[in-house]
Order: structure tokens, then C-alpha cells, then sequence
């Protein structure tokens, strides 16, 4: 984990970090910014894509703020009682 205090992340910190987790022989890690991701470092991130070298997704830390499941639009979610799931397997 590494925090980068920047409200700007640029090319230049994304292949740094991306380096850093090819090294350690990770694929797929996860990015938490505290501002965004500049233009050129999103198309940077879509070629990491194209190569299959790596998988980085990213979160601005505005969107973490609002916990999405609490929003009014967001359906109750029950869980499913066994009888209720084996007639949905059946379906």
C-alpha cells in the first residue's frame, strides 16, 4: 500500500505504481486517489489493459464517501430463505 498526496495523479505515478506491482508479480490492483486520474494516465491505463500486463482499477475518494446501498433508488435486499433458492434453482 502507498499513499501518493497529489490531486493530480499523472503517467508518471501510474507506471511508477504499476511497476512496483509488476516487481511483486501482482496483476490486478486497486487505486484510491484523492483527486484524478489526468487524461493521460486513463489512456495509460487502457493500454496496461491491451497488453494484459496489468489490471488497475481506480476510485477517486469522493466517490467512496456515500455508501451506494444506503441510496433511497436502491432496492431492499433480503437474503433468500433455503425453499425460496431451491425453487429459483429450479426456474
Amino acid at each position: 500500500m502507498e499513499y501518493i498526496n497529489s490531486l493530480k495523479i499523472g503517467v508518471d505515478k501510474l507506471t511508477e505504481f504499476g511497476e512496483k506491482l509488476r516487481i511483486k508479480k501482482v496483476f490486478h490492483g486497486i487505486m484510491i486517489i484523492p483527486g484524478t486520474l489526468s487524461n493521460a494516465a486513463k489512456q495509460a491505463l487502457l493500454e496496461l489493459e491491451e497488453d494484459k500486463f496489468l489490471y488497475l482499477e481506480y476510485f477517486e475518494e469522493k466517490q467512496l464517501y456515500v455508501n451506494i446501498t444506503h441510496h433511497e433508488l436502491v432496492p431492499k435486499h433480503t437474503l433468500l430463505s433455503d425453499e425460496e433458492k431451491r425453487i429459483l434453482i429450479e426456474k
